[in-house]
């Protein structure tokens, strides 16, 4: 189904190309502390999770998370995000 969907909506816009993208917080050790996981289609930003460890702040850390994933956008080819 995705892979229709995906090919339809290409066909329709004329926009190609959906990245996975992933932004992380990690300690001194390498371990994650938190993150952002979703996808690009042309410059639309789709975050479908964000998690932040228990012993953390939740509304700094996602937001820090958040901010590092749209800091890269423009290396993958979106150059903006929207929030829906």
């Amino acid at each position: 189904m995705q892979s229709g969907l995906n090919a339809f909506n290409t066909a329709q816009s004329g926009v190609a190309g959906m990245h996975s993208l992933a932004a992380f917080i990690r300690d001194a050790d390498g371990r994650i502390l938190g993150g952002v996981g979703g996808r690009t289609w042309g410059e639309v930003l789709d975050v479908r999770l964000v998690w932040v460890h228990d012993d953390l702040p939740a509304w700094d850390t996602g937001g820090s998370c958040l901010r590092r994933s749209t800091a890269i956008l423009p290396a993958i080819g979106s150059i903006s995000s929207r929030k829906r």
